[in-house]
């Protein structure tokens, strides 16, 4: 019974991963890079004569490129794990999804990684309770299956993570094997995916010098010697994709972000804003914060762990705070180490639950807000699903009845290709009724102010139809999450059940909401959480074309 429980435990978190997938499998325009490269390479191979002609004529990058290049090396290994599952796939979105879920699966694995070292620093109990915190937060779990260039460094900082726990026990050479490789870890991360980690890899350095007892010379040559390799690594493989000589991204992304400060032409923030605003977002629950934190960094017997695992995480945030523009998933690496030591202090708390009054309630406190932040979490969950329109707007577009044996011409907006519309989604083959689907994306707005631009389509995915020169028929709006309200609206917890167990479900979907709205007419006047929803992108149909 022990083992069985402890397996259902390890699942909690990859099945939480998955739930998220399944219930929001599209994408937003900051995961379309490295989404799109993948179906490339998927979908044309990887030339290996006329490289540069073969690029231009079939891969995204070289038409939309961005404000600085990304690496192709995440495209590559995902791409080349997915190619021995992609025929099992019946459609495009099914092979992104497959995606999605192989890079879930890897960060979940690094995070039951992590795992295993709570346990083994803090004891079992931490170990369980780690799982628990962490699976019941929000932006971990549902961002971990997305192609974010953050959760493609994810599972090696979580590998950095449980190294550099484990660095605390076993013999010198042991230790010295474990520090070695956290910080490998983390180096290889940072000159390939994120350059930020350079920061978090200086204080971790600085705590194995100190703290650790490890090698100055050591540590700088094994790091040099990482560095170059994964230099050349991203130099060798990106170089081709981008057919420039010489290149490595990261190092194109911290001239242009950091040195030019084009980053903060997409907004700034208080140099607070990280501790006051992102990291309570991102752990939900102040619980951890407030009481499970303290207990373990308080007590003498995780005092250490805790503390060698903080500083480095406190430092980072502490220093990237300088920089004025400021995104949660730049610090997103810090929100399962946190965990970890909140672990500690749950664990603490748990066992000692029966000796007094007063472990007892923060017991019940800390169970009650688990289970609160799970349940904001699933909420969280059902309103990000709705907000992918551009997606669910090609979908139904693509299901619409058209004249057979013919080529159907579409513009897809900013908007739509912003919120969800990847190549993965695109019919390009030939259906079953011999028609051609052709897909549009110009952004030349030069280009989209003539009218006889528009006259080649024979429908539009539009956010403004008036915007639209010439005759268009508004076939169908398609709606996206607007906002809550506490009217009118569709009922939160009707809307859960109608996103996560599925609207075939009807009688489920219908009790919930007879119940909800029963508890809000006799105990809130009839107000009770809605949530809103507004038209947002129209799929217009050329009426010249009828």
């Amino acid at each position: 019974m022990n083992i069985l429980f402890h397996y259902v435990l390890l699942s909690i978190i990859p099945a939480v991963i998955l739930l998220h997938l399944f219930v929001a499998p599209y994408t937003k325009v900051e995961e379309s890079f490295n989404i799109q490269a993948i179906h490339d390479i998927l979908t044309f191979g990887i030339p290996s004569d006329d490289a540069r002609d073969f690029l231009a004529d079939h891969y995204d990058h070289v038409t939309f490129t961005g404000p600085v290049p990304r690496t192709f090396v995440s495209a590559v290994v995902l791409s080349t794990l997915a190619r021995p599952f992609e025929g099992l796939c019946k459609s495009g979105q099914e092979v992104q999804m497959l995606v999605r879920a192989i890079l879930g699966l890897i960060n979940a694995s690094s995070l039951l990684a992590l795992q295993q070292a709570v346990s083994q620093a803090y004891g079992m109990t931490a170990g369980y309770w780690f799982i628990i915190l962490q699976a019941s937060q929000f932006h971990v779990m549902y961002y971990a299956s997305r192609t974010l260039p953050n959760f493609l460094a994810f599972p090696f900082v979580m590998l950095s993570f449980r190294c550099f726990i484990l660095a605390h026990f076993g013999n010198q050479r042991t230790r010295s094997r474990r520090t070695r490789l956290a910080l490998g870890l983390l180096t290889t991360a940072g000159v390939i995916f994120r350059s930020e980690l350079a920061l978090l890899l200086a204080h971790m350095t600085l705590v194995a010098f100190l703290s650790l007892r490890q090698s100055p010379l050591t540590i700088a040559l094994f790091g040099l010697f990482v560095a170059v390799s994964s230099v050349y690594l991203s130099i060798k493989i990106d170089s081709f994709f981008w057919q420039k000589n010489m290149l490595w991204p990261e190092l194109e992304a911290v001239k242009y972000n950091t040195i030019e400060g084009k980053a903060s032409e997409w907004g700034t923030s208080p140099w607070h804003w990280y501790f006051t605003n992102s990291i309570p977002k991102l752990l939900m629950n102040p619980f951890l914060l407030l009481v499970c934190m303290p207990i373990a960094l308080l007590q003498k017997s995780t005092q250490r762990f805790s503390l060698d695992l903080m500083y480095p995480l406190v430092a980072f945030v502490t220093t990237y705070s300088l920089l004025p523009h400021k995104e949660w998933r730049f610090i997103v690496y810090v929100i399962p180490g946190f965990t970890a030591v909140a672990s500690a202090g749950a664990s603490w708390i748990w066992v000692r639950r029966k000796r007094s009054h007063l472990w007892g309630v923060l017991d019940l406190a800390l169970i009650g807000t688990v289970i609160g932040t799970a349940m904001a979490s699933m909420a969280l969950l059902c309103i990000a699903s709705l907000n992918y329109p551009g997606a669910e707007a090609l979908q139904q577009l693509q299901q619409i009845d058209v004249t057979a044996d013919r080529i159907i011409k579409v513009h897809l907006d900013n908007l739509s290709c912003q919120s969800g519309v990847t190549r993965f989604l695109q019919n390009n083959d030939v259906d079953t009724n011999g028609v051609n689907w052709e897909y549009d994306k110009t952004e030349d707005p030069v280009e989209l102010a003539d009218p006889t631009f528009w006259e080649q389509f024979d429908y539009v995915l539009a956010e403004d139809p008036e915007a639209v020169p010439g005759r268009w028929q508004v076939e169908k709006w398609v709606t996206s999450y607007d906002g809550l309200s506490f009217t009118s609206g569709r009922n939160l917890g009707a809307t859960a059940c109608n996103t996560i167990i599925g609207p075939q479900i009807h009688s489920a979907c219908h009790a919930i909401d007879l119940v909800e709205s029963g508890i809000a007419k006799r105990l809130v006047g009839g107000r009770w959480p809605r949530i809103k929803l507004a038209p947002r992108i129209a799929i217009l149909k050329n009426e010249a074309t009828e």
